[in-house]
């Protein structure tokens, strides 16, 4: 008989890069017993089953460090396997989220009994020298990115016209903010291995792929796409985190980048660049 806790499972956190007027930023240092001990962390943890992660990464910072946080941008989306993480012989898929928030200004209140022991606003000039696990560097690397920017580097924002995203000469203006955000991420149509697509509906197959070859140029014919659907209610910044999560699972090669469009709630349409990286899993397992 299969042991349950032997099958691959998936783990979804959301954290949050906070800074203070001093541009020093908020972490937390992981109790004794957890995996990763002693090291400093992002506020956050995993999501509750059924709570979106906009409401975990507050329920988090206010678990762990006492403040009213208010969710803003997704500063990043990371992912990756642990073939064996220490909670459980299963493989695991970890998702992160990583917000930027803001925090009402209160006293530091440290957690008692959970999964960190203290928390600290560090100078991030100082952050080189802790012991920290990875989300760390990547919470540090978006607040050196400008904040229009999701995970490496996003397109402008761009209106579009009309009910239907791929009706009469909507599918252009979107391509065009698809060629933007590769063109700020400083790559090329052809190393372009991936494009997803992220609106209330999922479109034909066909459009999906007339619109990609129009974005891409000739090199769109061999690029792999998918189309998602999401709630109309869904938020913009959610759609995105959505889009650069496929994308993270679907690159296939490190050197190739990815490209997300997101279209939605209403009449505004965004792309990002993803690139492809084999870097050391963060830990999420506390």
């Amino acid at each position: 008989m299969i042991d349950p806790l032997a099958l691959p499972w998936v783990r979804v956190g959301a954290y949050a890069v906070i800074t203070d007027d001093a541009a020093r930023i908020l972490l937390c240092r992981i109790a004794p017993g957890y995996p990763e001990g002693g090291k400093w962390t992002l506020p956050g943890g995993g999501v509750d089953h059924g709570e979106h992660p906009d409401h975990g990464v507050v329920r988090e910072v206010a678990e762990e460090t006492g403040l009213v946080a208010r969710v803003g941008p997704v500063a990043s989306v990371e992912s990756g396997l642990i073939p064996r993480p220490a909670s459980r012989p299963g493989p695991l898929h970890w998702i992160a989220i990583l917000y930027h928030v803001a925090v009402e200004p209160a006293p530091l209140r440290q957690e008692i009994g959970g999964s960190t022991e203290v928390c600290a606003w560090i100078d991030q000039d100082q952050v080189p020298s802790l012991a920290r696990v990875s989300l760390v560097d990547r919470a540090i690397e978006s607040l050196r990115t400008p904040r229009s920017a999701m995970s490496r580097v996003a397109g402008s924002a761009s209106t579009i016209t009309g009910e239907d995203p791929f009706g009469p000469g909507d599918p252009k203006e979107v391509a065009r903010v698809a060629r933007r955000a590769l063109a700020a991420g400083g790559r090329r149509a052809a190393e372009v291995d991936v494009l997803v697509l992220v609106t209330d509906r999922s479109p034909p197959a066909n459009d999906l792929a007339r619109f990609t070859r129009r974005a891409l140029g000739p090199q769109g014919g061999s690029v792999r796409t998918l189309g998602l659907a999401v709630g109309p209610d869904t938020s913009h910044d959610a759609r995105s985190a959505t889009a650069v999560a496929h994308i993270r699972t679907l690159l296939r090669d490190p050197a190739r980048v990815g490209i997300g469009v997101v279209l939605g709630p209403g009449p505004v349409a965004t792309a990002v660049c993803v690139a492809g990286r084999h870097d050391p899993a963060p830990t999420l397992d506390h």
